[in-house]
């Protein structure tokens, strides 16, 4: 409610000095919350999160919402499977491709006894008319040459 009535949907949650300044999207998709994770994709919400620790966090951090979505386990029989797919086509629309399996993801597939081997969980079909948007590495060119640098 409060994102429908003007509210920065890429604002930190929680503090910034012990959370790094995680975002909504951050939190409901290392749940696995995909239909919130969806929603918010959908009204603008990043992917990448830019969290601001001290010292800074290691590479993966910027990408846990990313690796969430597209290797978290869910619960095929309850449905949730339908909207992390979603989610991933919006990715992958977006020009974030499936980031290599992250050893923590392999390590809980495995405890609830998912595949482990990237080449064994397919990704989702893209509809024939899905836009494809600009990749990661163009997106930080156009950010770059914004900057004048």
């Amino acid at each position: 409610m409060l994102i429908e009535h003007g509210a920065d949907i890429n604002a930190p949650i929680s503090d910034v000095d012990k959370t790094g300044g995680q975002t909504i999207l951050f939190d409901y998709a290392r749940y696995a919350n995909f239909d919130k994770v969806y929603w918010l994709l959908e009204r603008g919400a990043k992917p990448i999160a830019y969290l601001q620790f001290d010292p800074p966090a290691p590479k993966m951090t910027l990408y846990q919402a990313i690796n969430s979505i597209y290797w978290y386990p869910v619960d095929i029989e309850k449905g949730e499977i339908d909207w992390q797919r979603k989610c991933q086509i919006w990715l992958l629309q977006h020009g974030y491709p499936r980031p290599p399996m992250p050893e923590n993801y392999r390590e809980l597939r495995q405890k609830f006894g998912y595949p482990t081997d990237e080449k064994d969980i397919p990704l989702p079909e893209l509809p024939a008319s899905a836009p494809q948007g600009k990749s990661m590495r163009q997106r930080a060119q156009t950010r770059h040459n914004r900057s004048g640098r």
